[in-house]
């Protein structure tokens, strides 16, 4: 059943999409009433299977959003993709001594920046590509 709601889902237009996903998580989420009758152990391990739920759903819809990308630079007339990528890291160790005491500290910290950019121009024309092909 849930994948035939995400293949229909990708199937259609962006806010079929959005109602399609809405849909689902409203079907998923349990009422008011049914989380008060059950336990914490019941809870922890229904909060535990909707989490691995919403990884395994962020996941078919990164493969979905990768295939339409490739689908729609098999079709594009004219396509320019811009690829960042940076990463940075800082880190620190400090050292602090007085009469009473001795501090010492580190730190760090890092960034990971990747970004896309797909420019789409046009249609190829399939069927004039064909014909021209199977001509004389």
């Amino acid at each position: 059943m849930k994948e035939k709601l995400i293949k229909a889902a990708f199937m259609s237009t962006p806010l079929g999409l959005l109602n399609t996903l809405a849909d689902y998580v409203a079907g998923s989420t349990p009422t008011k009433g049914d989380l008060e009758r059950k336990t914490i152990d019941d809870l922890k391990e229904l909060a535990m299977r909707q989490g691995i739920e919403m990884e395994m759903t962020k996941d078919r819809a990164k493969v979905a959003q990768e295939l339409a990308i490739a689908e729609r630079i098999q079709v594009a007339e004219e396509v320019d993709i811009e690829e960042y990528y940076d990463v940075s890291a800082k880190g620190g160790v400090g050292l602090e001594a007085s009469e009473n005491s001795l501090n010492f500290g580190l730190s760090g910290s890092g960034t990971k920046v990747s970004k896309r950019i797909y420019k789409f121009r046009g249609f190829r024309d399939f069927y004039s590509e064909s014909n021209a092909s199977e001509e004389p």
